[in-house]
């Protein structure tokens, strides 16, 4: 066709503006949230007990076994095992206490759980005079030496067997193998007839695994700790996005109110999707591989769902801004019917690429002479609010150009007055055949639309 030429108009975003500002709340249909999140904390909480349990249990053993020491050990160990279960006591505080701003918390623990171990050496320090007093006199009196020399490896050879079933090769890997051949090396003296130096070895191996049983359990706790942030704070994402799959969206233009049910995935792009697909894998590692998780890595969890904190505000902002988007297009079609009905144009169709919301609005207009006009309304991919308007206008007899830029004045014109900031209209090239056919336009599949919208 000799007339077929396309004019393109830029749209600016005040009229979005003014939708924004009819807008006149966005609501959740479900709006229990907060509710559901304590919920879904309090039964991360309940799983927490249950992988506490057998830490309890181990706990039990070993102050059981305390109570069958026969050396000098049992009032150190006595002590010791005091200061451990109110040191557990104040963490269980934690694990209830903690809530939301994770990494500051833990700023704060790593100072504490250094200091618990620092703690633990400094308060065993005024027993160490004790001891290997009692050690001398042990020594000065032959005819008992052996025998308290064979009683005191005996008990080390116990609270070493307690420390293997610590979680030491996952905190403090290799470090527990120099103290197993120190315990050994101390019973081989014994068996040799030499208590001193049996003594002196299983003096020395005693306050190194004591150092590596207070280190254990404190990085054991401060898994713990992190494990459980991660593991509620996953929970209440995933709970979250649950939540915000549907809105209810009430947008008031010209006295008039119409509520709008949008589901947030299909506005975003499949944004929510992608995002509890994202919080699901960090849960099912945590879950899979919590036996094996270290502390860098739980901590490396943790920062990464911080972070995705923001990210769900700004998906459901994106899904809201994209729907008034969309309306925008279908006022500014109104606008370009009233334009070309000024020119003799009665409306023939008029719908979305694909029949998808999210895409461009296309209305075609025919005159009695047979010739059609396609507006067809784009969103311009990467800049929210802003529209280009393309005029696709196919003529059964020759049209200049000066006939085609009085149609695109005239629509612009029309934009403008009410309240649109355009740019100068531009001839660009023929037609687009496949507007014309506004079959096809509505079977465009979702792959062709986006690769007309790069074109």
């Amino acid at each position: 066709m000799s007339g077929a030429k396309r004019t393109y108009v830029s749209v600016e975003d005040r009229e979005l503006r003014r939708l924004r500002e009819q807008e006149s709340r966005l609501r959740q249909v479900q709006q229990d949230l907060p509710d559901r999140i304590d919920a879904v904390r309090r039964q991360a909480q309940q799983e927490m007990q249950n992988r506490l349990r057998p830490i309890e249990d181990r706990q039990r053993r070993q102050e059981k076994m305390v109570g069958s020491l026969k050396s000098d050990l049992v009032s150190l160990e006595k002590d010791t095992q005091k200061r451990l279960k109110q040191q557990r006591k104040e963490f269980m505080g934690c694990l209830k206490d903690q809530r939301g701003e994770y990494l500051q918390i833990f700023k704060e623990q790593d100072i504490k759980f250094t200091r618990m171990v620092d703690s633990e050496r400094n308060a065993r320090q005024h027993a160490v005079d004790n001891l290997q007093n009692q050690i001398n006199a042990i020594v000065a009196d032959a005819d008992r030496k052996q025998d308290a020399a064979a009683s005191f490896v005996s008990d080390l050879s116990k609270i070493m067997t307690e420390m293997e079933t610590l979680p030491h090769e996952r905190f403090a890997p290799g470090e527990i193998d120099t103290l197993r051949r120190h315990v050994e090396d101390a019973q081989r003296s014994v068996n040799a007839g030499m208590p001193e130096a049996a003594l002196s070895t299983a003096q020395s191996a005693f306050w190194e695994l004591a150092d590596l049983r207070a280190l254990v359990q404190a990085r054991e706790a401060e898994f713990m700790l992190l494990y459980q942030a991660a593991l509620e704070e996953t929970r209440a994402l995933l709970e979250e996005a649950r939540s915000h799959r549907k809105y209810q969206l009430d947008i008031g233009i010209e006295g008039k109110s119409d509520t709008i049910e949008m589901e947030v995935d299909h506005w975003s792009h499949g944004a929510l999707s992608e995002q509890e697909a994202k919080i699901k894998a960090v849960e099912a590692r945590l879950l899979s591989e919590a036996d094996s998780l270290t502390i860098e890595e739980t901590r490396e969890l943790l920062s990464e769902l911080e972070a995705e904190k923001p990210v769900m505000t700004d998906i459901v902002e994106q899904a809201k801004q994209n729907i008034l988007a969309s309306q925008l297009r279908v006022n500014i079609a109104d606008m370009a019917v009233e334009a070309f009905q000024a020119q003799g144009f009665t409306v023939a169709d008029e719908t979305y690429e694909g029949e998808d919301q999210r895409n461009a609005y296309v209305v075609k207009m025919i005159n009695v002479a047979g010739s059609e006009v396609v507006t067809v309304i784009s969103p311009v991919p990467g800049e929210m609010g802003r529209n280009e308007v393309s005029v696709h206008s196919y003529d059964q007899t020759y049209v200049d150009d000066a006939t085609l830029r009085q149609r695109a004045e005239e629509l612009v014109s029309v934009l403008r007055e009410e309240g649109l900031e355009t740019g100068t209209p531009s001839c660009s090239g023929k037609a687009d055949p496949e507007y014309q056919d506004m079959e096809q336009v509505r079977q465009r599949r979702p792959e062709q639309v986006r690769r007309e919208a790069r074109r």
